[in-house]
């Protein structure tokens, strides 16, 4: 396939790429009037999830309603992130803009109040931040009309046709930053695509993380000249943590004990279990292992804690802040943030989300530790990651516990070899280095 970088495009060309037809416009304005009629539905589920997941998602329920600060500068930056995985995404960029360019204001929306925290501890007040408002047309009016940015930066995923619509109609550039389009995702489209084409459409640049993303883009009509080379931007974000003095004690203890530790990264419902039949198959043979756990959601931690002691397992949390004894078998991290640090602590290490059909999350955190990896067969998020580290002998798909822990065991019993396929993940991520630049460079034309 023969990629075509992105042209950069001036505001009054905005518009060469696409005209509505009638018909589209008309479904774009069912999709609207069904937004209005469904607001105070949204607004009961979210209070419904305050009772179920969090009590963060009652919080500023008005941010949500089109209520939201003013920019004290016109003329910046405005970017969206879903939740937490795609703020880490964007944080790179962000900082390197700060960094450069200090002068110019940032604007960052998210739809989670995971998201949020994660924002509100990169970045403190160094930018401004709210939830983005629900996608009618008088709310992105509002939100644009406020905050008056000279583009729009997306983030992976979660495009919103009205938002795209008023930056099209205002000639405001609209990014599509390390852009995820799946099999799945594109089959959604196609049944709307009325709705979705245009939307894609009026987009200014697409930048795909993989060669299927790119293909992806263009079965739903995108043009050539609208998409960049794929690659994607997590090969660039992963840079190793500064390491604080909880991870650097747990380190101390783990050496002075000879500990071998798995981790069980970004675990959701349901892998907890089998990271912990993972640990009790390996234990009588290998009586120095040790396992930690990395929940993905908060609002999990107290029913994963439970899990653990159920097992009658020796757990110490890391609220705590306990050592890490001979005894202990379980170390559960019930903080959010920490995981990048936590890996450092790991000689394996299990990548969750992949068990369950959340697609698997990111593997590249693990990789620059230089440690083997395994995940389970739903890899969706991170396609082309996962083939690639794959490919290298650096990660391996399981589909049971007995396959895991047959694997598992084989590394214990020969540490170099364990050494040998993380140093090759290592190897891949250094090499595929090198999509932020070109992001940062449309994101900077005319700043």
């Amino acid at each position: 396939m023969e990629l075509i970088p992105a042209v950069p495009l001036s505001p009054s060309k905005q518009s060469a790429f696409v005209s509505e037809t009638s018909k589209q416009k008309r479904v774009r304005y069912v999709y609207s009037a069904l937004l209005y009629v469904l607001l105070p539905f949204a607004a009961l589920l979210l209070i419904f999830k305050s009772f179920k997941k969090s009590k963060a998602y009652r919080f500023r329920l008005y941010e949500r309603f089109g209520f939201i600060p003013k920019a004290k500068q016109k003329g910046g930056l405005l970017f969206h992130c879903v939740s937490v995985g795609e703020v880490n995404t964007a944080a790179c960029v962000i900082k390197s803009i700060l960094a450069s360019h200090p002068n110019i204001p940032i604007t960052l929306t998210c739809t989670t109040p995971t998201g949020s925290d994660r924002i509100q501890e990169l970045f403190g007040d160094t930018v401004l931040h709210f939830y983005l408002p629900f996608d009618t047309p008088y709310f992105v009016s509002k939100l644009l009309r406020r905050i008056q940015p000279n583009k729009v930066i997306i983030a992976e995923v979660e495009l919103w046709p009205n938002l795209i619509h008023g930056c099209w109609k205002r000639n405001i550039p609209s990014i599509l930053m390390n852009g995820r389009m799946t099999t799945k995702a594109l089959n959604n489209y196609l049944k709307y695509p009325n709705l979705f084409t245009p939307m894609c459409q009026k987009l200014s640049y697409i930048f795909p993380q993989s060669e299927l993303d790119y293909a992806n883009y263009l079965k739903i009509d995108v043009n050539a000249r609208q998409l960049s080379e794929a690659k994607n931007i997590k090969f660039d974000q992963t840079v190793m943590p500064s390491i604080g003095k909880e991870v650097l004690a747990y380190q101390h203890q783990i050496h002075d004990q000879e500990r071998t530790v798995i981790i069980g990264a970004s675990t959701h419902q349901g892998e907890e279990d089998f990271c912990l039949n993972l640990y009790k198959t390996l234990k009588p043979k290998f009586p120095n292992l040790l396992l930690v756990i990395v929940p993905r959601h908060p609002e999990r931690f107290p029913k994963v804690e439970n899990t653990i002691r159920q097992g009658q397992y020796q757990c110490i949390t890391w609220q705590a802040n306990v050592p890490i004894s001979t005894q202990t078998d379980v170390l559960l991290v019930d903080a959010m943030g920490k995981l990048n640090q936590v890996y450092s602590l790991g000689h394996i290490a299990f990548v969750g989300g992949s068990l369950v059909k959340k697609g698997g999350h990111n593997p590249l955190e693990a990789a620059q530790f230089s440690m083997p990896i395994i995940m389970g067969p739903h890899i969706f998020n991170n396609a082309e990651i996962v083939e690639s580290l794959e490919g290298s002998g650096a990660l391996h798909i399981v589909e049971d516990d007995s396959k895991a822990s047959a694997l598992v065991e084989s590394w214990l019993l020969a540490p170099e070899l364990a050494m040998q396929q993380g140093e090759a993940g290592a190897q891949i991520l250094a090499k595929n280095k090198g999509a932020i630049d070109k992001t940062l460079m449309v994101i900077l034309e005319d700043m």
